[in-house]
């Protein structure tokens, strides 16, 4: 009799326990929590559902870490839970919770590879963003890497990242060299990328793109250098950081490799990242004539079609300096002629865009002897022949 009565007792308890664990999990499960204020809540990858559960509770998330367990398992969803940063808003619900978690609605956060940026300056965010993990292994040719905002979950690779955003850019070039003009000097997706980036360096209005394009493709068309101040300062940088100083007549003087005043034809290697945008313009140009463009002054650029309308830009860009350097407040206007030549024995005059000194191939060479040397004596006009363009190696951009 006394075991039936234990027994029984048991029983009862049992019963007793269940019926308040279910009302506590009725109760609790579709009811606002503690959760005072929003809140990130990381699952690691791997993590059970025990340890979340108990993590929940000892962050005042939820009342009873029992809850999600009994809930998760009651409905079955227990193994369907996705590792990610959840921002959990105040008073959420464990059910809230467990949709969330079941949805993999995880926090996204967001990265930009801007136009115009290269692939060092892009590897350096990367590098030092908090969200990403695991080291650069990867390290892309320059140009690669397509210019775009970038979603991802923290905890991903950096190398993951890159390897996105190297594929996007080999996609894009793809997609748009199938849609190229017949007529262009550009003869693969390499080259293509490779004008597309001085395309992008020489403008910051996108709506000038296509005609800076233009002039470029004419300027090939025609066996002219390209003459582009920034594949200089590229030569000199390699893309690490800016040139913090003008371009001096050395510079554009000097066989860097990149620079387009000496070299007949393309860079070796892009100069940045460009936008597809700038891909497109080099790909389609609009027909214009232009071979030549300065800086009007405005931020934009003037266009020409002659050498004689260019040295007329030249002249009104030159005046427009002239005056700006006259409104300078007098401390400034001693900054910038102490800037500009500290004596007359410096041989690296230094000029402020190289278009203005050297606008065209026919154009006497610079006299470096003699600082105080600035006319430049025209040369005879030659007839324009067809250059055969230098190839860039196929070793070039990698998978691309």
């Amino acid at each position: 009799m006394r075991f039936w009565t234990s027994l029984f007792s048991f029983i009862m308890l049992i019963i007793v326990i269940s019926s308040l664990g279910f009302y506590l999990v009725a109760r609790n499960y579709d009811s606002a929590g503690p959760l005072t204020k929003q809140k990130v809540f990381f699952v690691k990858n791997g993590q059970g559902l025990s340890e979340i559960a108990q993590q929940l509770e000892k962050e005042k998330i939820v009342d009873y870490g029992f809850v999600i367990k009994a809930a998760a398992y009651v409905t079955k969803i227990h193994n369907q839970i996705k590792a990610g940063e959840y921002e959990l808003p105040a008073s959420i619900s464990p059910k809230q919770i467990l949709e969330k978690m079941v949805a993999g609605d995880v926090v996204e956060h967001k990265i930009t590879v801007v136009e115009g940026k290269t692939v060092y300056d892009t590897l350096q965010e990367i590098k030092n963003n908090p969200k990403l993990v695991g080291d650069i292994t990867i390290y892309p040719v320059e140009g690669t890497l397509m210019p775009e905002t970038y979603l991802f979950q923290r905890g991903i690779t950096r190398d993951a990242l890159i390897t996105r955003m190297r594929d996007a850019q080999k996609n894009l070039l793809t997609k748009l060299w199938d849609k190229r003009t017949t007529d262009s000097p550009v003869s693969s997706p390499k080259d293509a990328l490779i004008l597309a980036s001085v395309v992008e360096k020489e403008t910051g209005i996108a709506s000038e793109r296509p005609l800076v394009a233009s002039v470029f493709v004419n300027r090939l068309k025609l066996g002219m250098k390209l003459q582009s101040d920034p594949t200089i300062i590229y030569g000199i940088t390699k893309g690490q950081g800016k040139l913090e100083r003008p371009i001096y007549r050395s510079d554009i003087m000097k066989d860097s490799g990149y620079n387009t005043y000496i070299i007949p034809a393309l860079p070796p290697t892009p100069i940045c990242n460009p936008s597809p945008e700038a891909i497109r313009a080099v790909l389609n140009p609009p027909p214009s004539g232009f071979i030549f463009f300065v800086a009007d002054g405005t931020g934009g650029h003037k266009f020409s079609k002659t050498l004689s309308e260019h040295n007329d830009s030249v002249k009104q860009w030159r005046g427009i300096e002239k005056s700006r350097k006259q409104d300078l407040p007098d401390t400034d206007k001693l900054k910038n002629k102490a800037f500009q030549s500290s004596s007359d024995d410096d041989k690296e005059k230094q000029v402020n865009t190289a278009d203005d000194i050297l606008p065209t191939e026919n154009t006497a060479p610079l006299d470096l002897d003699n600082t105080k040397e600035k006319k430049l004596v025209p040369l005879e006009k030659k007839q324009l022949q067809k250059k055969q363009l230098d190839r860039v190696p196929n070793e070039f951009i990698n998978g691309i």
